[in-house]
């Protein structure tokens, strides 16, 4: 979805390896998008980690499971938005651009 928005798009679907393409390449990537549930670590997990190692990288999380989530936490998480799946192309587009600063949807 996020091709087809016309972003540039490096996906893991390792937690860890994703940590460390972040940690190794701080300045290459303007926004992460991470699930809740994950088999290794979950999404606010690696929301804390990459906050210790970039803190002004914002941090999407989507979850079918919102929920079971304490939305005040998310911030202290380093979460910037929250998005249940479903999710839309439309509603996919406006969260990342809000996320980057830039409302033009």
């Amino acid at each position: 979805m996020l091709c087809r928005l016309n972003y540039r798009v490096a996906t893991s679907n390792d937690a860890g390896e994703a940590i460390r393409l972040v940690h190794d390449n701080p300045a290459q990537f303007e926004l992460l998008i991470t699930d809740l549930t994950m088999p290794e670590i979950n999404g606010l997990e690696v929301a804390r980690k990459l906050d210790a190692i970039r803190p002004e990288l914002p941090v999407m999380l989507v979850t079918g499971n919102g929920d079971a989530l304490d939305a005040d936490s998310l911030p202290e998480a380093g979460i910037c938005k929250l998005l249940q799946k479903p999710v839309s192309l439309s509603a996919l587009a406006g969260a990342v651009q809000s996320a980057l600063g830039n409302p033009r949807m």
